[in-house]
């Protein structure tokens, strides 16, 4: 599952928290603007903390 620390509603770190609580726990990726978060996000369980804008291997921005 891909989420951003800034989500309506609840953030993206305790939504990560709630879903890793589950018997069969989501892969959670968070892909967001905000630096500052990582070790909190990989705390919650996430496999990758990814940092806006991405762009995709091997592709040139012209």
């Amino acid at each position: 599952m891909f989420l951003d620390i800034a989500m309506p509603g609840m953030d993206g770190l305790e939504l990560g928290s709630r879903l890793a609580r589950m018997t069969d726990p989501p892969v959670i990726v968070f892909v967001t603007a905000y630096d500052q978060h990582a070790v909190s996000a990989y705390g919650v369980g996430a496999v990758d903390y990814l940092l806006k804008p991405v762009a995709p291997t091997g592709c040139r921005r012209r």
